[in-house]
């Protein structure tokens, strides 16, 4: 079963962002193609005596089947928040970003915490490890750290093939990476604050992960391919 979501988001009179859900309810169309997904946002607003117009920002997430869904007669804002979630998740995963040096250490990282959370010894540590979301790939970021926090009590609860992946791990590499990447994952939670508008934030923000990405002296190779992607790419989500 699928269920659809509305969210309503509008500026009282003193300014202030008010949100409420408009409505959830049972998706019983034939399929999830965009002029189903249309149909079915407009007969739910309609029973609430709205229109979907010229006048109306729709926000949604930037999957193609959305975009197609509210490409007319209505002014659809992407999830910039989402954006900046791609753009890191496609470093990370695609072979053309030429980021194998990151694409290395988040391999290997997720071996280990894998590991750790499968065989129950987070107990043996004083930070719980935690593994990324595949569903908000910043969330890398939470990852690497808590990896860097117990980095030093790792080796001793690892088996021999774990330790022989910790010890391809450059420590100095992982914790620049790890710092680099908290610039986004603060980001994105400022950008996905539910009660206060964002949208002006935009453009700082976006130039600020910009600036962050230019190189610095004492940059690894795999920290400067990274951020050499990211600053060519972020027009294209």
């Amino acid at each position: 079963l699928h269920y659809d979501g509305i969210n309503l988001h509008f500026l009282d009179v003193s300014f202030n962002l008010q949100m409420f859900i408009l409505a959830c309810e049972l998706y019983d169309l034939p399929n999830q193609k965009a002029h189903n997904i249309r149909d079915f946002v407009n007969i739910v607003v309609e029973e609430f005596g709205l229109k979907i117009n010229e006048d109306i920002f729709i926000v949604s997430e930037n999957e193609p089947k959305m975009v197609a869904a509210f490409s007319d007669g209505v002014i659809r804002i992407g999830c910039n928040a989402h954006y900046i979630n791609k753009v890191i998740q496609h470093a990370f995963e695609f072979e053309e970003s030429c980021c194998s040096g990151v694409q290395t250490f988040f391999s290997l990282v997720q071996d280990i915490i894998t590991y750790v959370r499968q065989t129950h010894k987070q107990s043996s540590l004083s930070t719980c490890v935690q593994n990324y979301c595949k569903i908000r790939f910043s969330s890398v970021y939470i990852m690497l750290n808590t990896f860097v926090m117990v980095y030093n009590k790792l080796l001793s609860i690892l088996n021999t093939t774990q330790s022989q992946n910790y010890l391809k791990i450059n420590y100095v590499e992982l914790e620049q990476l790890t710092r680099y990447l908290k610039y986004f994952h603060d980001v994105i939670d400022k950008l996905s604050c539910e009660r206060t508008p964002t949208i002006h934030l935009v453009i700082s923000y976006k130039q600020f992960l910009l600036n962050k990405s230019n190189d610095d002296d004492d940059d690894c190779l795999h920290l400067v391919q990274l951020k050499r992607y990211i600053s060519k790419h972020p027009n294209d989500y």
